[in-house]
């Protein structure tokens, strides 16, 4: 009976250690997120206050989404909503002719 509580006592201390390690693990992540977005908003603090000319913070982070989808692959594009809404306008073959259009010239 005794052994039965010690072994419990140590499965529960096992299942408690594993579970601190692998929340411990994956609460890294989110912090090197939030790390690397607060050096984007340096930067663009920075451009809006010491560029030559003056700058809209709309155009830099579009720029900004855009730049980080082309580097994934050249497939993935981001649209803002005027682009969005004209490509729901279209046909889907259209839409397919034209990328396919646009990649040939490139």
């Amino acid at each position: 009976m005794i052994r039965r509580h010690f072994a419990l006592a140590g499965l529960l201390a096992a299942l408690f250690a594993v579970g601190w390690w692998v929340g411990r693990s994956s609460a890294t992540g989110p912090a090197d997120l939030y790390g690397n977005v607060d050096g984007f908003i340096e930067v663009l603090q920075k451009v809006e206050q010491s560029y030559v000319d003056p700058v809209q913070p709309e155009v830099l982070v579009d720029g900004a989404i855009k730049g980080m989808l082309h580097d994934l692959d050249p497939y993935s594009q981001y649209l803002d909503e005027k682009e969005y809404a004209s490509l729901k306008d279209r046909p889907y073959y259209e839409e397919v002719i034209q990328s396919l259009r646009q990649k040939s010239q490139n």
